[in-house]
């Protein structure tokens, strides 16, 4: 599987007569399809991820530091039973029109506050497999222009829920996507396609995109990930994990389930 270069360089040294063969794409195309007792992992993650979220968001209130926010979700998928965060990237909590408009934030000593958008994104490990959840948060009173780019958001994530099948192409995937937010008037403000492989690895190979052909099969695990960038105050993802079943997808990760529904109120 894929390593280091350094680590490549010291097999050439000590085995100079061999022949190294690049074997990544056979292993990539055996990982895309989980055996029985992977999906299980999953499930446990996607347990895990939930109900940290749980725990956490409803602990976020006007003053609290985007590291507070961090902490009360990494101690609680810890003390559910997660190894550790996603191993790609650790808990993010992006507040503001600023903060929030970088893809891949550090968290810091900010203060969050009501009416502005905070993007909570976090992942849980259990065995050595990851599930995610990403969600917008708005406290206190949520302004209309984010109420109705969140739903349409919280849409586009439900619409791709029913593509997901066993046979699909990723060409398929990131059209239907595009063609969605295009008649919702919001395609100018997604800068990538929704679906991308998740496992051992977040955003793990293969990978999807409108360049090539990549079928999703029975039993691939995927994220669908809806990412709004650059709104004039500010950015956000809804993300959730998804098994593909040819009897219908099923999703692992439920908190986001219950909880965005209180935008449409």
């Amino acid at each position: 599987m894929i390593f280091p270069h350094i680590v490549y360089e010291k097999m050439r040294r000590v085995f100079p007569e061999a022949d190294i063969v690049n074997i990544d794409h056979l292993i990539c195309q055996l990982r895309m399809s989980k055996s029985e007792n992977e999906l299980a992992c999953m499930r446990k993650a996607g347990r895990i991820i939930s109900d940290s979220f749980a725990y956490t968001v409803e602990r976020i209130r006007p003053g609290v530091t985007e590291l507070e926010i961090q902490a009360d979700l990494e101690g609680q998928m810890l003390r559910l039973g997660a190894e550790d965060h996603c191993l790609s990237w650790a808990p993010e909590i992006a507040g503001g029109p600023k903060h929030s408009n970088l893809c891949v934030n550090r968290n810091t000593l900010r203060e969050v506050q009501e009416g502005e958008i905070i993007d909570v994104n976090a992942g849980a490990l259990y065995e050595g497999y990851n599930a995610v959840i990403c969600t917008p948060v708005v406290l206190g009173k949520v302004p209309e222009e984010m109420r109705e780019a969140i739903l349409v958001g919280w849409d586009a994530e439900r619409f791709m829920e029913d593509v997901l099948k066993p046979g699909v192409s990723s060409k398929e995937l990131v059209k239907t996507y595009g063609d969605f937010l295009t008649e919702k008037g919001y395609r100018r403000y997604s800068p990538y396609g929704a679906v991308h492989s998740i496992g051992m690895l977040e955003c793990e190979a293969p990978f999807f995109s409108d360049k090539r052909d990549v079928y999703l099969e029975e039993n691939s695990t995927v994220a669908i990930d809806v990412y709004f960038a650059g709104l004039p105050w500010g950015s956000f993802r809804i993300e959730d994990t998804y098994i593909v079943r040819t009897s219908g997808t099923e999703k692992i990760t439920d908190f986001n389930e219950t909880y965005l529904d209180r935008y449409r109120k």
